[in-house]
């Protein structure tokens, strides 16, 4: 909720989402050049996992190595653990 918050009301955000979408679409012909294919699963994974990356688990885990406190850390790895089930759940979708 407070992410979406974030994204809906702070421009700096918004550029770095549509930089983010930018760059996945420019790499698309090479991605399809060099593998002779390309999955829209790619792109869903990607438009998930880049975000909570960016803005949530380097964050935490930033603030809690520079706080030296080991309970902010723990948060990172949970998040980031909740991130590799939802991008282990969109691995099994067919390409």
């Amino acid at each position: 909720m407070a992410l979406l918050l974030v994204v809906v009301f702070d421009p700096w955000a918004v550029n770095a989402l549509n930089t983010q979408w930018v760059i996945t679409l420019a790499f698309l012909p090479l991605l399809i050049f060099m593998c002779s294919h390309a999955s829209i699963v790619s792109l869903l994974a990607n438009a998930f996992a880049i975000p909570v990356i960016s803005f949530l688990v380097v964050l935490l885990a930033i603030l809690g190595s520079l706080l030296h406190l080991d309970f902010i850390i723990k948060e990172a790895h949970f998040a980031l653990g909740i991130c590799m089930q939802g991008l282990h759940m969109l691995a099994t979708f067919p390409t």
